[in-house]
């Protein structure tokens, strides 16, 4: 499972910070967490 969240850094700067969960494992395990400033790439807004 991917979760991501819009966060402002700074002077204004908004970066994507993304977290992999990897969901079957008991509890859930965090597989990395990282920064972008690809928003274009990987943030899709709702219908």
């Amino acid at each position: 499972m991917i979760l991501q969240s819009r966060i402002e850094f700074g002077a204004g700067h908004v970066y994507l910070v993304r977290l992999v969960l990897d969901i079957d494992r008991a509890p859930p395990e965090i597989v990395t967490v990282y920064r972008t400033s690809k928003l274009e790439k990987y943030w899709k807004a709702s219908p």
